[in-house]
């Protein structure tokens, strides 16, 4: 078993990522040299040149996907001008933020999390 017979690749940049192979019984560990790319589509080739103890090539050689997690932290959320002091029941905020972050209002009566 090689980088011919087995290997990993990031489909984004078309590299092979490096990284070591180990064959014990008939599991086979890739243990990359470098942490995968964040928020990536990668690849694991293996190919026909791949053989089994008896020197028997494998007969269907298989690609199979998988993907990574996005590694970024999210940007911080960012609120509107809130007043200092208010003698109104009810206070309409607004601001900013990515898809699923959330801030926390306390001072009131209740805390809010949205």
């Amino acid at each position: 078993m090689n980088s011919q017979s087995f290997y990993l690749q990031c489909k984004s940049t078309g590299e092979n990522l490096e990284g070591t192979i180990t064959l014990e019984g008939s599991i086979i560990t890739f243990k990359p040299l470098l942490p995968l790319p964040g928020d990536a589509e990668i690849t694991v080739h293996i190919t026909g040149l791949l053989k089994d103890s008896a020197g028997n090539i494998l007969s269907n050689p298989q690609i199979v996907t998988f993907f990574t997690k996005d590694q970024t932290a999210p940007s911080t959320p960012v609120l509107g001008p809130v007043p200092a002091e208010t003698s109104l029941h009810k206070v309409t905020l607004s601001g900013t933020g990515e898809p699923g972050a959330s801030i926390t209002i306390s001072g009131g009566l209740s805390v809010v999390r949205t």
